[in-house]
């Protein structure tokens, strides 16, 4: 089978939702690539097209349902996106928010990370799946580095704003009692760390 995945991001959920799974059915025989969302998009033979959180106002998801099968892929609900999440200006266009739902209307399939988020999507399109997100093994193979300190870590994008501002004073007040602890994070961290 021939699987194209279409991303607007290789980071966060465009590689754990959309270039991982593709790279494990690549390991078992399946024919699959990864294209950045754009309105050139084709479907190149493929028999499954795989948009995550794709939108904007475009005709091109509907055009590819001629010659693919559609899978609406979402790892956050795009309708209900915060004041403070950087994308928020981008997904509160009311012409952005049609567009969305017009993707999960003509999808033949639409996942999500959530029973929740699922039940949300199930307004746009009655055949939702909810696939929990997972990490490749190698990672628990990994040797992990030996420090002096031990090492709180966090990942996340800018869209994790308020999830960081919702620890930070304990974390804070936790490295200042405990100097043989340090955070690092693969974040931009604000000030308040």
């Amino acid at each position: 089978m021939k699987i194209k995945g279409v991303t607007r991001q290789d980071e966060g959920g465009g590689y754990y939702r959309v270039h991982q799974p593709l790279d494990e059915l690549a390991r078992h025989g399946h024919e699959t690539m990864v294209v950045p969302a754009k309105s050139d998009v084709t479907a190149d033979g493929a028999d499954v097209l795989v948009g995550q959180m794709i939108g904007g106002v475009n005709r091109w998801w509907r055009r590819l349902a001629r010659d693919a099968r559609l899978v609406y892929e979402l790892d956050d609900d795009p309708f209900e996106i915060e004041r403070i999440n950087p994308s928020y200006e981008v997904y509160s266009d009311p012409l952005v928010m049609d567009s969305l739902a017009h993707c999960l209307q003509v999808a033949d399939l639409v996942t999500v990370t959530t029973e929740l988020l699922a039940e949300r999507m199930r307004k746009y399109n009655s055949n939702v799946v909810a696939i929990e997100n997972r990490i490749d093994e190698f990672v628990l193979k990994m040797e992990r580095p030996r420090r002096d300190k031990l090492v709180i870590g966090w990942a996340g994008g800018g869209s994790h704003g308020r999830d960081v501002e919702s620890c930070a004073y304990g974390l804070r007040k936790t490295l200042d009692r405990n100097p043989h602890v340090e955070a690092h994070s693969s974040a931009q961290i604000t000030d308040g760390w």
